[in-house]
Parts: structure tokens; sequence; C-alpha cells
């Protein structure tokens, strides 16, 4: 779709070349992440019903979770290689979105048993969010490069946020308000990504404007930029709705 788009005559606009590449993240990471959703929720409801102990379940998807890692990796080499073939860039771009939703599995099917709702309205705050992060980094006239130390801060205390949590949860502490602000620093974080990678995608435009093979490229890598960025707020806000929910079940 993205590639007959940009052979289009009137992909050579700004707004042809913006409306082309969130249509193809919005339509094809929703159907490949949705789908690899399925595939998990048969096998995962298999290795319930198996007996498999949870030991075994967790390393499963921490393999996956390291497997998808290296293919976002492979796919910045391939996009930064002029001599990789498109069928190598959407069969990794369509595998990567598959394994994501492959890594949602576990939190939607909690969220489907303990927070009946929730997934139908972070659906629709998670969209809300990326239109207004979205437009805020296609039109302000604020360099956001300049945000980069802030990600980098960001990273940084929601990867040690989440390692406290989860040490905490184990030993038997639980506070929501302190899983709240965890949460919080992953929000702003994927917030902040997803107007970055939207400025960098109308400076690739410029760059890339005449040549048609750099711009699908380009186009496909920033797909998966804001795909990955517009999961992450997804989850991200679904936990939040489930803590609160949890607090309504105590009260």
């Amino acid at each position: 779709m993205l590639r007959r788009n940009i052979k289009a005559t009137w992909i050579r606009s700004l707004s042809g070349f913006i409306f082309s590449v969130y249509m193809t993240c919005g339509i094809s990471v929703l159907l490949l992440t949705f789908f690899g959703l399925k595939i998990a929720d048969l096998l995962f409801i298999s290795v319930v019903q198996s007996g498999a102990s949870v030991l075994v379940t967790l390393i499963g998807f921490l393999f996956i979770a390291i497997f998808s890692s290296f293919l976002k990796n492979y796919m910045f080499r391939l996009v930064a290689n002029k001599k990789s073939s498109e069928i190598a860039l959407i069969s990794t771009f369509s595998i990567i979105f598959i394994l994501e939703g492959f890594l949602l599995e576990p939190l939607v099917f909690y969220a489907r048993i303990f927070a009946p709702g929730a997934i139908e309205q972070a659906l629709f705050a998670c969209g809300l969010v990326f239109l207004v992060s979205s437009f805020y980094g296609l039109f302000t006239s604020n360099d956001l490069s300049s945000t980069e130390g802030v990600i980098g801060v960001l990273v940084i205390l929601s990867l040690i946020g989440s390692l406290f949590g989860f040490i905490s949860s184990l030993m038997g502490f639980y506070s929501s308000v302190l899983q709240l602000v965890i949460l919080s620093f992953s929000f702003l974080l994927f917030t902040i990504l997803i107007s970055y990678h939207s400025q960098s995608l109308k400076r690739s435009y410029y760059q890339n404007v005449n040549n048609d093979e750099n711009l699908f490229r380009s186009g496909l890598f920033h797909c998966m930029l804001l795909g990955n960025s517009t999961i992450g707020l997804f989850a991200t806000i679904l936990r939040m709705l489930i803590v609160l929910n949890n607090n309504k079940r105590r009260d």
C-alpha cells in the first residue's frame, strides 16, 4: 500500500506522504497486532490448560521480547542498507508487529477477566492521545530533538520504576499510587515519542522527496517507530485502568 502510494503523483505533497504513512501505520499495525494477539490467545489458553508452570510461560514471553528487539535492530539496518529488498523490509515489519501482539496477550487476557471494558477505554484514550501528540509533532515550530535528553531520563525512570515495582510485588508490598506514578513515566515517554517521531517523519519527507526508494524506506521505518510507541502507550493506559479498577474492587 505504502509503496504504491509513494509512486502516485499526489504523494509528492507533504500531506499526502504523512497521510499515507499514518494510514499504513494504523491499518497494518492494527491488523498485524490483532492477528498476533489472536494466535497468542489460542496458544496462551493451551499453555494454561496444559498445566505449564508460570516460569516456563515467562521464559517463553521473554524469548519473544528479546527476538522482537533483535528484529527492530535488524529493521534499522535494512532501512540503512540500500541493497536490501522491499520483501525483506515488509516481512520484517510484519513479523515485528505480530510479535507485539504476542507480547500484549497476558495483559489483554488479564484485562478481559478482571477489568471489563478497560480494553475499549484504553483504545479510545490511546487514539485520542495519539492524535494530539502527532498533531503537535507535525505542527509545532519547536525542535523536538531537544527532548532526546528528557526521553532518555524517562526511559531510565520507567525501567527503574518497573523493576522496583516488580521487586515490591514479590515482597508482598503493593501500592496503587506507586504503580500509577511508575506508569505515568511510561505514559509521558510514549506521548513524547509519538510527537518526536511525527516531527522526524516530516523532516524525512524533505530529505527524501526526490527519491522514491528512500521515501518508501523512511516511511516504513517511521511506521514501525510510531506503531511501537502507540502499542506501548496503549499497554500503559490499559495497565493504569487495571490498577484503578483493582482499587474500586478493593473499596
